[in-house]
């Protein structure tokens, strides 16, 4: 029998399978943040993002933890703290309804 690489056995990326690692450890569901920003990425949909500074630009979440959010914006990507970002916008209203338990 062949070996399968889990990286190919698995259809999860490493991103999501650091997820829900995490939630495991701490046996915890995953918030609503997470469940908004792992949907904006998967789905690779353009959002707004909107610092405190009052800037803001268009962008897609490429990924995200517990304290950064990596955006591509205009071809490049960029790297955010998460205390730096006021909210983020799509067009897409109420699509991120977090699990019920």
């Amino acid at each position: 029998m062949t070996h399968v690489p889990e990286s190919l056995s698995s259809r999860r990326t490493m991103s999501e399978r650091a997820l829900a690692d995490a939630f495991t450890e701490r046996g915890a569901s995953p918030g609503v943040q997470d469940v908004f920003l792992n949907s904006a990425r998967r789905e690779r949909l353009a959002v707004t993002v909107h610092l405190m500074t009052g800037q803001s630009f268009d962008a897609r979440i490429k990924g995200f933890d517990r304290y950064a959010v990596v955006v591509d914006a205009d071809g490049a990507e960029y790297l955010l703290f998460k205390h730096a970002i006021a909210f983020i916008e799509t067009a897409r209203a109420g699509a991120f309804a977090a699990p019920h338990p």
